[in-house]
């Protein structure tokens, strides 16, 4: 994907951690382990989940300077081929170091998709910290929800108000943009129409008092300043991929793309610059050549919108902030 390796732009991020059967990341301050469905925790999850499950994993998180612990479970009921006619659905189990397992209720107990993503981060280092717990469900679509919870240090289980966040195909980041300790949420958003293809990202902060994610783009213009910065780099190559192609091609894997790197991050710009195949006829052709010229249209359109923004006009249309 296009956006994976694109980062918060040297802000703060969380450390990833190995095992579970999804993407996982925690903060430095919270020592993390996975969860087998066979241990202590998966066989307390599966008590509460039921029979039906078809997978299940998680990781045990640790409070900063403190013996407690939070277990997450996460439990999946039936697969994207449909097998047996049962739903794609995930159910997340928790339960702290002293207490039982439970299923906890975040857009309910059950939710359509699998856990692609989870990150955590705690609100300060002590044992008095709340524990900001963020996830990603998606059914194997680009479009995935993004849900939350936050649990405080009396171990009580909160729903993270997260404004209907969506991001493509279940990544998300959190950054502390502005190094005050909080993380913000970035999620990815379709730019220029293709399936996989380029993504503009959006931004939320935590707001502790009312345990939510809110959009907060007027907060961290700098941020934007940077995404323009790429997206000017974005347009500047495609004038350059026009007109010495040999230069940025690459054949390696299925097939030949343009491909070019910024600040050491690699972008393909296929679904902008029309690449002609020996298989297409004359209608097929002049159809996908339409279709990246207005993908790039959209791609443009936006570092516009975004530039007129920074000097003081409207949000960009092209923000849904979902």
């Amino acid at each position: 994907m296009l956006f994976a390796a694109q980062s918060a732009d040297a802000a703060e991020l969380l450390r990833p951690v190995s095992g579970p059967g999804f993407n996982c990341e925690a903060h430095p301050w919270l020592e993390a382990e996975f969860l087998t469905a066979d241990s202590q925790a998966g066989f307390a999850a599966a008590q509460e989940l039921g029979m039906q499950l078809q997978n299940l994993s998680g990781v045990l998180l640790h409070w900063p300077k403190s013996e407690r612990s939070l277990r997450v479970m996460a439990g999946q009921y039936g697969d994207m081929l449909g097998s047996g006619g049962q739903r794609l659905e995930t159910s997340i189990c928790i339960g702290m170091s002293d207490q039982e397992m439970h299923v906890i209720n975040i857009g309910g107990s059950r939710i359509p998709g699998f856990l692609s993503k989870l990150s955590a981060w705690p609100t300060q280092r002590g044992p008095e910290a709340r524990l900001v717990v963020l996830l990603s469900f998606t059914d194997g679509y680009e479009d995935a929800s993004v849900l939350g919870f936050s649990v405080g240090a009396d171990g009580v289980a909160l729903p993270l108000d997260t404004s209907g966040a969506h991001t493509q195909w279940g990544e998300f980041q959190l950054a502390d943009l502005d190094d005050n300790g909080s993380y913000e949420l970035l999620c990815y958003r379709n730019l220029d129409g293709t399936l996989g293809g380029l993504s503009y990202r959006s931004v939320r902060a935590y707001d502790y008092a009312a345990n939510s994610y809110i959009p907060a783009a007027e907060s961290h213009r700098r941020f934007f300043e940077l995404e323009r910065d790429w997206l000017d780099w974005v347009i500047d190559t495609r004038a350059q991929v026009l007109s010495d192609p040999e230069r940025f091609a690459n054949e390696a894997g299925s097939g030949a793309y343009y491909q070019a790197e910024y600040h050491g991050v690699s972008y393909g710009f296929d679904s902008i610059v029309f690449i002609d195949n020996a298989g297409y006829d004359r209608e097929q052709a002049r159809e996908f050549d339409n279709q990246t010229r207005e993908s790039f249209r959209k791609v443009k359109a936006y570092r516009d919108e975004l530039d007129a923004w920074l000097s003081g006009g409207d949000p960009p249309r092209t923000w849904g902030m979902r």
